[in-house]
């Protein structure tokens, strides 16, 4: 892994356990799927700090990092 992922997974752990939609296992199969969208903020130099609502909120950002990617 390189310096952004690192970061990028543990934001996106703290964020998934600070908002209560994530622990255990599913924990780290969430973190595996949706820490692009903090690796994408970090690399924007802005980094949402406030706990994402639901899974929907996280595939919606996850959506419009693949459209930008792709």
């Amino acid at each position: 892994m390189n310096k952004i992922e690192d970061r990028a997974r543990a934001i996106c752990e703290i964020g998934l356990l600070a908002s209560g939609l994530s622990a255990g296992r599913e924990l780290t199969d969430a973190v595996d799927r949706y820490w692009p969208v903090f690796a994408v903020e970090l690399k924007a130099g802005v980094v949402n700090m406030t706990p994402r609502q639901s899974f929907a909120d996280l595939e919606t950002a996850l959506a419009a990092c693949r459209s930008k990617i792709t």
